[in-house]
């Protein structure tokens, strides 16, 4: 097993994560009308059992895996930086640093100093040719996910449906910040050339908070 299944074993859904992920199963669920027919056992029976249509089926299948895959967040990675795992038609190899990774990539992508002295463990991956992260397990509940990549769509691999987002400027970069309520969990950005995407793992952050620590990714990687 590798690093990063290691840290990820690591952390825990709290009470109100478990709540959110529960409210979009439960949205998504209630917006697909389920139809239900009856179907007789035999003739000689009044009695009739419900069937659920198999497109219906499908779809409840497919939203669980789904909210599913954002949670666990499970996938199979190598440690040695000469094996490869092929997810979704891209490689993902994990390296043993920052730079390490950037050589590899043929872009640059800086460690956070303060986030890698106070981590657990810090794991480093390329998806494919054009995507990086690194991951900061700072302990059984917390961590800082960055991605950088080439292009300027939005990298950040998360698909939840955010009841608040905004927009924020912060040091000359247009930034979106999304969470709950007035918890703000993941940041994306893009420089024209490169986009970036900061996600708290854990604990939601406020506003100002996630604005201090895009700031210091920002001027860590320019």
């Amino acid at each position: 097993m590798s690093k990063y299944n290691d840290a990820m074993n690591k952390i825990s859904v709290d009470e109100a994560m478990r709540h959110r992920i529960l409210e979009n199963i439960q949205s998504a669920l209630s917006s697909e009308s389920i139809q239900q027919t009856s179907k007789k056992v035999s003739p000689d029976s009044s009695r009739s059992r419900k069937i659920i249509p198999f497109p219906a089926l499908t779809k409840i299948v497919s939203i669980a895996a789904a909210m599913l895959v954002v949670v666990v967040g499970t996938l199979s990675f190598k440690q040695n930086p000469n094996d490869t795992s092929v997810q979704g038609g891209f490689e993902i190899v994990e390296y043993q640093s920052a730079e390490e990774l950037s050589q590899s990539a043929g872009f640059l992508i800086n460690d956070i100093n303060e986030w890698k002295e106070s981590a657990d463990s810090v794991v480093y991956q390329s998806y494919g040719e054009n995507l990086v992260q690194i991951t900061y397990i700072l302990d059984e509940q917390e961590g800082y996910e960055i991605r950088k990549g080439r292009g300027a769509e939005d990298i950040s691999g998360d698909y939840n449906t955010y009841s608040n987002t905004q927009e924020v400027n912060i040091d000359e970069k247009n930034v979106t910040l999304k969470g709950y309520e007035q918890d703000v969990n993941l940041a994306i950005w893009s420089d024209g050339e490169f986009s970036y995407s900061l996600r708290k793992i854990g604990k939601s952050l406020t506003e100002q908070e996630m604005i201090s620590l895009v700031r210091l990714v920002i001027q860590s990687n320019s």
